[in-house]
Parts: C-alpha cells; structure tokens; sequence
C-alpha cells in the first residue's frame, strides 16, 4: 500500500505544480533543442485531470524534430533522468512547427505555452 501512495504522491507533485516542471522541462529540452517551444495542452489546463489517469500532455516544438523514433525515445529517456523520475506523468510530443500549425494547432481547443 506505501509503495502505491508513494507513486500516487511522487503524480500528485507534478500536476499540482505542472507549470513550474513544464518551465524546467524548457531549460532540459533547449540543451537537446535550442529552438524548443513548450505548450502544454490536454486536461492538466482543463482542470479535469486525475491523478491516476490522466498525463500532462506537452508539445515539444523544434525546427530540429526527429523523425527517429528512437531519438524521441532517447529524448524521453533523458527527460526521465533529468526529474529523476522514471514515470514521469509527461506525455511527450516532438514536433516541427509544420506538424504544430498543421495539425495539433488545429485539434487542441485550450494551451498554455510555457516557452
């Protein structure tokens, strides 16, 4: 039963103060990405998430996106590292600025962009 609350806990941080850790997750993601820009969308900005359930969903934008999916998978990996986290409740999308004003542009209704 610890073991579960712990992780409900180590969750809870995250999406009570998704701001702050969608603002270090820019200083990370400008190292790989110079040009990164971070927009979180999806219910943390809503206001109807839960805990268990839901993930923050973050876009990050570059002129720099890999189309390897082992390269977003090592980005991944490195942001796990980065918060010491590894599952961390960010759900991350790498993508250039014509897949943002192409397509999620269009689909996402409400977004914070954080840098």
């Amino acid at each position: 039963m610890e073991v579960v609350l712990g992780a409900f806990e180590r969750r809870r941080k995250y999406f009570e103060d998704w701001r702050r850790y969608a603002e270090e997750l820019c200083v990370f993601a400008r190292r790989w990405y110079s040009d990164a820009r971070i927009i979180v969308f999806g219910s943390v900005v809503k206001g109807g998430y839960d805990v268990l359930s839901s993930d923050i969903d973050v876009l990050v934008v570059t002129e720099r996106a890999p189309s390897d999916v082992w390269e977003i998978a090592r980005f991944r990996v490195s942001v796990q590292d980065y918060f010491c986290e590894p599952a961390i409740p960010f759900e991350l999308h790498v993508v250039s600025p014509e897949q943002y004003e192409g397509l999620y542009k269009r689909l996402i209704d409400k977004y914070v962009e954080v840098c």
